[in-house]
Formats: C-alpha cells, sequence, structure tokens
C-alpha cells in the first residue's frame, strides 16, 4: 500500500505484515449492516512522532454492484477513503439478537435473573434442575443467536421474530431435558458452562490481542475444547465441580442483565476490541464493577452451596428429594436420596 506523493516517490502506508498492525471493526458496533472498516497503521515515518497510516471505509449498499467512492481525503500522515459496495453489507447480522433483546429487556433480565440464582446459591442442592437450566441455556441461546443472525432482517415482523424465540425456547428446553435423563450429557452441560466462563475471562484477558485475522474464533475453540476437557473433570470430580460451575455460571446470569439494564455495559467482544486496538483507557468503570460483581457473586453462591451440604452431612434435615454425590473416581457417581420424612 503506497501513496504517490507531488514529488512522485512513494511512501509505504502500512508494513508488510499480513495482520501486524491492520485493525478491522465495524463503522457502528451497534449496527452492522451501515458497513465495515478497515486502518492500516504504522507505515514510513512522516514525523519524528508519526508515521503514516490508511484508513478504509467501506459503507453498504445492496444496489452497488461494484465500487463507488465517496470521499477521500489526506491530512498529514493520514489518508481516508471512504466506497459504498454491496461487499460491505453483513453475510449475517448478529445485531438482530441484541436488539429484539434490548426491546424485551425487562422480560429476559427476570428470567436471566430468576436461573442465576438457583445455580448460584442452590445448584449443588438442586442438581437436576441445574442439568436442565445449563443444557437450556447453552443450547437456546446460540440457536436463537444463529436463527436470527441469518434469517431475521429489520424487516421482519416482530410476529415471526417471536415465533423464532419460541422455537428456539423449546430446542432449548429440550436439551436440557436430555440432560436430565443423561447422566453424562448432564456434566458436560455443567463443563460446558464452565468452559464458557473460563473462555471469556482468556478471550478478553489475552486471546483478542493475537495477531490473527478473526480472534473471536479462538473463543469458540478454547469454549469448544475445554466444554469437552471440562465435562470430563466434572464427571470425575462431580461435587468441586458442580458447586464451583454453577456458582460461576448463575452469577454470570445474575450480574449481566442487572448491569446491562441500569448502565451501558459492552459485551465481551466489545470489551476485547478495545484491548485489541490498545483502547484500555476506553474502557468504562462499569466494567470493572461488573468484574468485581461476578467474583463476589461467584464466591456468595459457592460457599452458601458449601455450608449446605456441610449442614446436610450433619443432619440439618433439607426435606427436599436431591442428589448425593460422591467422588467415586468414575462417570455415574448420582444417587438418589429420598426425602427425609417428619
Amino acid at each position: 500500500d503506497v501513496y504517490k506523493r507531488q514529488n512522485q516517490s512513494c511512501a509505504h502506508l502500512t508494513t508488510n505484515d499480513s495482520y501486524q498492525n491492520i485493525y478491522q471493526s465495524m463503522i457502528d458496533d451497534t449496527d452492522p449492516e451501515k458497513g465495515f472498516q478497515i486502518i492500516f497503521t504504522n507505515g514510513d515515518i512522516y514525523t519524528p512522532t508519526d508515521n503514516y497510516n490508511f484508513s478504509l471505509k467501506i459503507w453498504c449498499d445492496p444496489q452497488q454492484e461494484n465500487v463507488k467512492q465517496l470521499n477521500w481525503s489526506l491530512t498529514g500522515a493520514s489518508l481516508k477513503l471512504e466506497i459504498s459496495s454491496k461487499y460491505g453489507c453483513p453475510r449475517v447480522n448478529p445485531s438482530q439478537i441484541w436488539g429484539f433483546i434490548a426491546n424485551n429487556q425487562w422480560l429476559f433480565a427476570i428470567c436471566s435473573i430468576s436461573m442465576g440464582i438457583v445455580l448460584c446459591f442452590f445448584g449443588y442442592r438442586l442438581i437436576t434442575i441445574s442439568f436442565f437450566l445449563l443444557g437450556f441455556c447453552l443450547s437456546f441461546v446460540p440457536i436463537m443467536y444463529i436463527f436470527f443472525a441469518f434469517f431475521v432482517s429489520d424487516t421482519t415482523s416482530g410476529t415471526v421474530k417471536w415465533i423464532v424465540c419460541l422455537v428456539s425456547l423449546a430446542i432449548g428446553a429440550a436439551v436440557g431435558f436430555i440432560c436430565v435423563k443423561l447422566e453424562k450429557v448432564g456434566f458436560f452441560s455443567i463443563g460446558f458452562g464452565l468452559a464458557y466462563v473460563g473462555a471469556n475471562v482468556l478471550y478478553v484477558a489475552f486471546l483478542s490481542s493475537i495477531n490473527v485475522s478473526h480472534p473471536e474464533v479462538l473463543f469458540f475453540i478454547i469454549w469448544i475444547l475445554g466444554g469437552f476437557a471440562c465435562g470430563y473433570l466434572v464427571s470425575k470430580f462431580p461435587i468441586f465441580w458442580v458447586v464451583t460451575t454453577s456458582s460461576l455460571y448463575g452469577s454470570y446470569l445474575i450480574v449481566k442483565p442487572v448491569l446491562s439494564a441500569i448502565a451501558d455495559l459492552p459485551n465481551e467482544f466489545e470489551i476485547a476490541k478495545m484491548i485489541q486496538i490498545g483502547q484500555t483507557d476506553s474502557i468504562p468503570g462499569i466494567v470493572y464493577v461488573y468484574v468485581v460483581c461476578l467474583i463476589l457473586f461467584a464466591l456468595a453462591g459457592f460457599i452458601v452451596q458449601v455450608r449446605m451440604k456441610i449442614q446436610r452431612e450433619r443432619g440439618g434435615g433439607a426435606s427436599d428429594t436431591y442428589y448425593n454425590m460422591q467422588d467415586k473416581g468414575e462417570a455415574g457417581a448420582l444417587e438418589i436420596e429420598e426425602p427425609t420424612r417428619r
């Protein structure tokens, strides 16, 4: 990439590296249908403190078969070019699901908080419900995300969107039911819940800074591989991992919708993007409040569940039927204990 100066010499606008110093993002993170931009940095030296750079904005225009130049400017070492093309339009539009959730924010928040309370504080005691909720959440959300990204647009009616939501809900409930009936599947649902939390932490802290074109792909790879690994650990040592996972995932389901409702909390991918492009100063303070609240609720849930288990072992007289789990070193270590009769 070069720019021809008035003296007919050339200045490189970026390095020869395929990914280093090249950043991609949406023109508007809240509306991917506007288009995307690519920023090339670290070109030839312009001044002792500045290098040449090039910014290309590609606006979405479904009717523009080729490329149409809209505007260009050169200010100091920064060359900016804006074009429109159908190639600036997204093939899928994940913003549809976020818009649907935002329009029904309180309904989704109430459901999420309710499930979060059960998992965070009663995950071990109500293990069958935990199996169901984790299986439901880990299937309902991705399925609805796929449906909205590929088949829902701005012109889709609200009725169709609700039908898509209900279909996703039914599939999620079916997966949750399978997790209850098939014990090993239930173990792996807990494992994938734990891996999701871990993958989020790794993605925000480390993976987003790796110089690859699509770092979010690493997130899904870590999540999937980690899910199988954590599922195996849960099946081997169910007591510790069920308590840990349910408290962590329950904390996420409680804290995330509350702070999203009362403040402008960016999602994990937006936070990672800020870190990737070096805009750590732009991370809002609510993100740090979010992290602290996640840790506090997870610790509280862990302590409550451990205390309930200790009280039960000491004859605390819990009257509900729930699983008596023993670390026998093998899957299938769950035994149903009959309720105490008074």
